[in-house]
Parts: structure tokens; sequence; C-alpha cells
């Protein structure tokens, strides 16, 4: 009866050990994964960010088409075709910007980790490829062009 006893405590002793093991294991498991707040927080967060920018590219896109039907009777042919192939291209720069945003709305929570970064490194090159063109309009108006 003893060895029956010693036994039974044995086996239940390891057992108890195992689903111990698997809790820890699993808690760990979660703490590697993002909660669905997290995600929900971190993607709306994302989001306004970029809207944020594609907001003031907006703007950027009508102040500068202001400015050129402003000095419409200065600027020739040529310097008339340049501007607007610099907001041309600020446009298209603005479109790759919203592409992310697409992507930032498809994502889920079981991608997000995988795709989150490569969302932010997008946008960071955008939003660097937005400022280059809008500074190019600027600089359009401000240097010397012989075409205005």
């Amino acid at each position: 009866m003893k060895l029956f006893n010693l036994l039974f405590a044995i086996i239940f002793l390891s057992s108890v050990m195992v689903a111990c093991d698997a809790q820890k294991t699993t808690e760990a498991d979660n703490d590697d994964q993002i909660t669905v707040e997290d995600f929900k927080r971190e993607r709306d967060e994302l989001k306004a960010d970029i809207e944020s920018e594609l907001e003031k590219i907006d703007n950027k896109i009508d102040r500068f088409t202001a400015k050129k039907k402003d000095q419409a009777d200065e600027l020739s042919d040529e310097a008339e075709e340049e501007y607007d192939e610099l907001i041309d291209n600020l446009k298209d720069k603005r479109k790759e910007l919203n592409e992310e945003l697409e992507e930032v709305e498809k994502s889920s929570e079981e991608n997000w980790e995988n795709t989150k970064a490569d969302i932010k490194k997008g946008f960071n090159d955008a939003k660097a490829g937005v400022e280059k063109a809008a500074q190019d309009v600027e600089d359009f108006f401000e240097g010397d062009n012989d075409n205005v």
C-alpha cells in the first residue's frame, strides 16, 4: 500500500510539474504576441499619422496650384510645363503614401507584427519623397529660373 501511495504521489507531482511548465510556456508565448487592444491602438496611430501627412500634402498641392495661377502670366510655356511636372511628381508621391494607408487599413491582428515594420518603412520613404518633391516645387520659384 505504501508503494502504491508513493507511486501515486510521484505521478501526481510529475503531472503538476508538467502542467506548470505548460502554463509558463503559454504565458511566455502570450507575452510575445500583440493584444487586440495594442494592435488597434498601433494601427489607429499609424493611420492617423498617414492621414495627417496626406492632408498636409493636399494643402501643399492646393497652395502650389494657386501659386502657379497667380504667376501664370509670368511663366513661359517651358516653365509652366516644368512646374506642372513638379506638381505631378508631388501627386505621385501622395499616391504612394495613400497606398501605405491602404496597407494599414487591410492589415489584421495576425499579420500586424510582420507588416508593421514594412508599412512604417514605406510611410517614411513616401514622406521623404513628398518632402523632396515639395521642396523642388518651392525651389522652382525661389531659385533663379530663366523660364519665369
